[in-house]
């Protein structure tokens, strides 16, 4: 028998639901007045806080006033605690302000309230730095003046009008807390009346409640059995449900098809007796019961569910559900329907999947499907047919094929064909590939690989033809082939000796280069033949580890050398890769050889260079350390009381002689880095070689007296004249003999001789009787760093790249020089050739030498260097030669002393403090009253680019320290010349 709930009466819940509501409204007031008599009293307690920071931020403040009066009056810093004490929290008591102040209103004036605090301290913080810097007096006429009273009287006020603000609030809210307060008494009172009526009305709804239940519990109790007796009766399952979705009734079909009893599944929910899926997904499917519930309406299942038994099992099924409704038309739950439907659902999947599997057979064929009928009309046309052929499904559908894709030409055989079928059943084209032309819709043509079927079944035959556009095939085969001849032409003519073998390293092939270069034919290389032209000495070591790669599978690099047809070895860098299949499985192997001769050759070059260049600074570090040594040693003797005025001269004799060293190998490097990067600039000019080697050997002379060493020139008395840079051949013949005499030892010889030898050239030889050298350092001996002593004990200094700049400087010159010697100890001879000039040239160099000469000075001279020690001896030799010299020692003052003084040539250091010298120049060059000033930048940077850009500010002229002082003496007298001539 079923058992049913008899519901209340609704009345009873409707008086019981309007009283909690009383009551639930009752203690929402009493407890928003609760939580507003809460909220009003942290008000007031963020108002006095609020009061209490702005007594602070004014204490502070006075306490800042109070430590400055005090450290004035008494200049104590001990008296400036209370102030540095209020600086430290000011801020902080500023912040708070900001934060606990929450009225728009008020927070517009924390602003000026900061304000007027950050203007009193800053008043405190001049007073105080005044009396720091100028005393009390100055201090006290600062606080005399009411500036520091108007401040603070502002800082007052501005934290007085908040202070009374904050109190109004204060009372405000006071008044409101108070307010609450009594509301939330009254709610409470409200409440416990409204509690005592809700228990009086409650009873009286229960009693009649019960009286109204016991009545209908007959009249349901009958028509209960009646619906017991009609559900056991239909054929589908029906499971019955409460509103809230619980089952209270089975049928015996649900019973059977859930496998839940009555008892079982009586308060269950129904998605636990009821569990349904998506047969394909698995995925639980919505409950129609719910759904029927929440809207009141009919709900079939979605298609494909399944309902899983409480032992597992699993049926396809159909159903839906319905809401059951009372009088008054209110849900009183639902009722779902169900039935068994595996069977259908079988036979109706099988039809699907046989649809299916044709449609996707059709639909992803990569050859085109046409399916034709007896009298050969299109029936189904799939869309590798579509895209292969033009034409659209619909526009193909009912066509007669031949006419569609057959070339006009094979019409007739086709139909013929067709018909000799469906006399005779014989056919010489079905169950057989073959390849025909095909008809595209735009009336191309193309080659089509074909075959054709009948399809089995009663009544007229039909046919499927799979056709196949091998168009692409034929392309590809074509492409290959040329590939092919193109990888062979390519082959044979790389630069590389190119080879392959097999997976094993079987050598089957060699590029033309190969053979080219050993002389040698395939029979005679293939397979491990190659060994034969490999040196002996290698062989081994090569087949060694060309078999371990082999092996590993891995990439194989050597090198070694190779046997031409000529009997001579080259080097050669050999490479070889495997090939994989689609597998991953090493196929072949694919190998060059480079000829890498050259770069071995150029290899053992830059190892020798590296050898030089280690050699060069080790010999470069101690022919600093020499002149240095020499230097410091002079500065000692100069610095020490006991030595005598000889002594202080001999000093100075070695500082300078070592300084000159020492300016002549950095000028060395120099020369000869620009010769190297082609950055020399020749002033050429006609010139008598006769004199300049006069000139020269007088220079010297000194230098070789010293040395003991006698000399000669050997010059005849016609002058020989070239067109050239006078101030470089010095610079070659000065190399030449300083070299002569370097390594020629006291008590020898060094002749300097001048002939011509030839209508174009003349030679300049200078023989000694030095050392000499052996064959293997003649070879090299104008190789930069290349000295002939290279033994430790050398005394003769040098870093070995006089030779190589003079080299560089006589080939500039169209010239060329040779070194000769008869070996060690048989001294040597340099031989330079140069072009010499024609009698025009002459006569020009006559004009020149007999123009006017202009004699410079005394002028005014602005020195601008922020090294005093490096301007120091140049400010001295310009006052020796007359001239008044100002000094500046950056950029700044450098342009203000220039602008008081106006000096008539300004010699000005580039890297300057404030600004650089090249800003210097260009502020100067822009006042016109500096148009005819000379500007000499002076640096230890002397590039190419370097003088660009110090042109380019302004300067005329572009020395590197040190200065030359023969060569600025030139410049001032040139500069002077232009002055007169232009005035």
């Amino acid at each position: 028998m079923l058992q049913r709930r008899i519901p209340l009466d609704s009345r009873l819940f409707a008086g019981f639901g309007l009283i909690v509501a009383l009551l639930i409204v009752s203690e929402v007031v009493s407890y928003l007045n609760t939580q507003q008599l809460h909220e009003d009293a942290r008000w007031v307690t963020d108002t006095h806080e609020v009061i209490a920071k702005l007594e602070d931020l004014l204490n502070a403040a006075l306490d800042a006033e109070t430590g400055q009066r005090g450290y004035l009056i008494t200049g104590e810093k001990e008296y400036l605690e209370p102030y540095n004490a209020a600086l430290a929290v000011i801020d902080t008591y500023i912040d708070d302000l900001d934060r606990l102040i929450t009225d728009a209103s008020l927070q517009e004036r924390i602003p000026s309230l900061r304000s007027s605090v950050e203007n009193r301290l800053t008043i405190m913080r001049e007073v105080i730095a005044k009396y720091d810097e100028q005393g009390f007096s100055a201090a006290q006429e600062d606080m005399q003046s009411d500036r520091g009273k108007r401040a603070m009287d502002l800082l007052r006020e501005r934290i007085d009008e908040l202070t009374q603000a904050e109190h109004a609030f204060l009372l405000q809210r006071a008044q409101q807390s108070h307010s609450s307060f009594q509301t939330a008494v009254t709610s409470g009172v409200i409440s416990a009346v409204l509690g005592v009526l809700a228990v009086g009305l409650l009873s009286y709804f229960v009693v009649r409640g019960i009286r109204d239940r016991d009545r209908s519990a007959e009249i349901i109790h009958r028509e209960r059995e009646q619906l017991e007796i009609t559900l056991k009766s239909i054929g589908d399952g029906v499971i019955a449900t409460d509103p809230q979705g619980r089952v209270i009734l089975l049928n015996p079909i649900a019973i059977e098809l859930t496998g839940w009893t009555q008892e079982e599944a009586a308060g269950q929910d129904l998605a636990t007796v009821f569990h349904i899926v998506n047969e394909a997904t698995g995925e639980i499917v919505e409950n129609p019961v719910q759904r029927a519930l929440e809207h009141g309406t009919i709900v079939g299942l979605a298609n494909h569910t399944e309902l899983i038994a409480r032992d597992g099992s699993r049926r396809a099924i159909a159903d839906s559900a319905a809401p059951i409704r009372g009088l008054k038309g209110d849900v009183h739950g639902a009722v779902l329907v169900f039935r068994d439907v595996s069977e259908d659902r079988k036979a109706e999947n099988a039809l699907r999947e046989s649809e299916a599997f044709k449609t996707a057979i059709l639909n992803t064929a990569l050859d085109a499907m046409i399916t034709c009928d007896h009298v050969g009309r299109i029936i189904e046309f799939n869309p590798a047919a579509e895209r292969i052929f033009g034409y659209t499904r619909a526009e193909a559908i009912g066509k007669e094929l031949s006419a569609l894709i057959v070339p006009a030409r094979l019409r007739d055989q086709h139909k013929a064909g067709m018909m000799r079928y469906l006399e005779t059943g014989k056919s010489a084209i079905l169950g057989i590939r073959l390849e025909l032309p095909a008809l595209r819709a735009d009336g191309t043509e193309f080659p089509a690989e074909l075959a054709i079927t009948r399809i089995a079944g009663e009544g007229p035959p039909k046919f499927t033809a799979y056709l196949r556009d091998v168009s692409e095939r034929r392309r590809t085969e074509a492409e290959h082939k040329e590939s092919a001849e193109n990888f062979r032409n390519l082959a044979d003519n790389m630069a590389q000796l190119a080879w392959m073998t097999d997976a094993t390293g079987y050598i089957f092939w060699y590029n033309q280069r190969w053979f080219d270069y050993t002389g040698t034919t395939l029979d005679e290389m293939q397979g491990w033949g190659w060994q034969a032209v490999h040196h002996p000495d290698h062989v081994d070591r090569v087949t060694e580890k060309f078999k371990q790669a082999l092996a590993q599978g891995s990439s194989w690099e050597d090198s070694f050398p190779l046997r031409g047809k000529d009997g001579q070895f080259r080097w050669f860098l050999s490479r070889a890769r495997p090939i994989y299949d689609a597998s991953g499985q090493i196929v072949r192997w694919f190998g060059t050889n480079t000829d890498i001769t050259e770069l071995r050759e150029l290899e053992e070059a830059l190892i020798e260079a590296d050898e030089r260049k280690d050699q060069f600074l080790a010999t470069l570090g101690h022919e600093l350390r020499n002149p240095l040594a020499g230097i410091l040693g002079g500065v000692q003797i100069l610095e020490s009381p006991a030595h005598n005025a000889e002594d202080h001269s001999e000093a100075q004799r070695i500082i300078g002689r070592q300084s000159r060293f020492m300016q002549r190998l950095v000028d060395d490097l120099l020369d000869l880095s620009r010769i190297a990067r082609g950055k020399v600039t020749l002033n050429k000019a006609a010139l008598d070689l006769a004199q300049l080697l006069r000139e020269v050997m007088q220079d010297c002379r000194r230098e070789l007296d010293e040395q003991g060493l006698t000399f000669a020139l050997e010059i005849g008395e016609d002058s020989i004249f070239m067109h050239g840079d006078r101030e470089r051949l010095r610079q070659v013949f000065t190399n030449l003999i300083h070299n002569a005499g370097k390594f020629t030892e006291p008590g020898g010889n060094v002749i300097v001789s001048l002939s011509a030898a030839s209508n174009d050239s003349c030679l300049i030889q200078i023989c000694d009787t030095g050392i000499g050298m052996s064959q293997e350092t003649l070879d090299d001996i104008f190789h930069p760093f290349v000295q002939a002593d290279t033994s430790l004990e050398r005394g003769r200094g040098g870093l070995g790249l006089g030779l190589a700049i003079v080299k560089g400087l006589v080939e500039l010159h169209g010239g060329k020089v040779n070194a000769a010697s008869d070996g060690p100890d048989q001294g040597s001879t340099f031989t330079v050739e140069l072009p010499v000039c024609a009698d025009a040239v002459v006569k020009s160099l006559d004009s020149t030498n007999h123009s006017a000469t202009v004699t410079a000075g005394p002028f005014s001279v602005l020195v601008i260097d922020d090294r005093r020690d490096a301007s120091y001896p140049l400010i001295k030799f310009l006052e020796k030669e007359g001239h008044r010299v100002l000094t500046a020692f950056d950029g700044p003052s450098g342009v203000a002393e220039a602008l008081q003084h106006l000096p008539q040539i300004i010699i000005c250091d580039i890297g300057l403090p404030g600004f650089d010298g090249y800003e210097v120049a260009r502020q100067l060059r822009a006042d016109d009253k500096f148009d005819g000033a000379l500007l000499i930048a002076v640096t230890g940077y002397g590039q190419p680019q370097d003088k660009h850009a110090a042109y380019s500010a302004g300067f005329d002229c572009h020395q590197v320290k040190p200065v030359d002082r023969s060569q600025l003496l030139k410049e001032i007298e040139s500069w002077a010349a232009r002055s007169v001539l232009s005035s």
